[in-house]
């Protein structure tokens, strides 16, 4: 009898280990992400919430940090949604760093501050003015010494690329004036404009802040002499220095004036190039 007890008990405790899988996989997420949790005060607590998690849980816990505090519910709850959307944006920036870039996280991210931002548009916009003069102030350094820009010279890189398309879909871009589209455009139109440009990388990141700049201006129809200007000097970089053709002309030195920030011949297609020296090799051959 003892043995058939302690045989029962043993089928019992499996039985209920088999069962409780499939009691987890019915709940709505993971176990250990709370269905109310309160609004993170710090950017330590929201990454100790979704660090690590997938894009499906990052979503998740988003929308039940808004469910559970939103501003309808407490007095108090408008604070805390400011506080998280600082947040929000910080968390951001720290992913779009990272290699490879995580676009499903950051597509969230995206969605969530796009639907926040009319609930907090004043702190929204100064979270986004913030960080914009923090970008500024990042050209002005490296503008004024290069050796400190590292190999961008100045450049954006992705985190800065990524903020500055994310804020132009965050604000307005069909008004004139506002605190936030104004400044990004003059950022872009800066970076196009006093950034050298000594290597192909340096053009693509040009080519993409000149798309951004042109989607932000088509709006309000709005020119931008720097796009221009900045395409034109990327057509000619296409072009071998003038000097090593012997065509040294006044309007081929007028061009080079007006260039100077792309290094001579910087675009020069590498694969015409490597098939001239593949043909010379084979006629010295022969």
């Amino acid at each position: 009898k003892l043995m058939q007890q302690h045989h029962n008990q043993a089928a019992v405790a499996a039985a209920a280990a088999a069962a409780k899988p499939s009691i987890a996989a019915g709940l709505d997420g993971p176990l250990d992400l709370s269905f109310t949790p309160p609004v993170p005060e710090t950017y330590q607590e929201f990454v100790a919430l979704v660090g690590g998690r997938p894009a499906d849980q990052l979503q998740l816990a988003l929308q039940r940090i808004r469910t559970f505090n939103a501003a309808v519910m407490a007095t108090d709850n408008k604070r805390k949604l400011q506080v998280f959307y600082g947040i929000l944006v910080q968390h951001f920036a720290m992913l779009a760093g990272h290699q490879p870039t995580p676009t499903a996280h950051l597509d969230i991210l995206t969605t969530t501050l796009l639907q926040l931002t009319p609930e907090v548009p004043f702190y929204a916009a100064t979270v986004a003015r913030t960080r914009i003069e923090k970008l500024h102030d990042r050209l002005v350094t490296h503008l004024a010494d290069p050796l400190s820009a590292g190999p961008l010279l100045g450049w954006p890189g992705a985190r800065q690329l990524l903020q500055l398309r994310l804020f132009s879909c965050l604000f307005p871009i069909s008004d004139k004036r506002h605190p936030v589209t104004s400044p990004l455009a003059l950022i872009c139109g800066k970076y196009l404009m006093q950034c050298a440009v000594t290597q192909p990388y340096h053009a693509a990141i040009g080519l993409l802040l000149a798309g951004m700049a042109l989607h932000n201006a088509a709006a309000v129809a709005r020119f931008c002499p720097e796009v221009v200007n900045y395409l034109v000097a990327t057509l000619r970089a296409f072009v071998p220095a003038a000097a090593s053709l012997g065509l040294k002309t006044a309007a081929a030195a007028a061009a080079d004036l007006s260039s100077d920030m792309f290094s001579p011949g910087v675009l020069l297609l590498r694969c015409c190039s490597s098939k001239q020296q593949k043909g010379s090799k084979q006629h010295g051959k022969k």
